[in-house]
């Protein structure tokens, strides 16, 4: 049997670097992969997708606040079509 993880992380690449650094010894953190990734960015898309749509606006020019529920939880803040924060 073959086990395949799949993390929906894609979103989140545009988060700055200030919030995606942990307050721990930097060495260690980039020794080891440590950041902060965020999840559920598919649903996160489809969430931006759907209210710039709504909104007759540009994703490029679309801010929110989202909160996925359900599958697991978060919130990511979305400014101008970029996630710059998620929990």
């Amino acid at each position: 049997m073959t086990s395949i993880t799949y993390f929906d992380s894609a979103f989140h690449q545009t988060l700055p670097p200030y919030v995606k650094t942990y307050a721990i010894n930097q060495q260690i953190a980039k020794a080891n992969g440590l950041r902060k990734y965020g999840f559920h960015g598919i649903s996160y898309s489809f969430i931006l997708r759907s209210v710039s749509e709504f909104l007759g606006k540009p994703q490029e020019q679309t801010n929110l606040i989202a909160m996925h529920i359900g599958s697991g939880a978060s919130m990511c803040a979305i400014q101008e079509g970029k996630s710059i924060d998620t929990s």
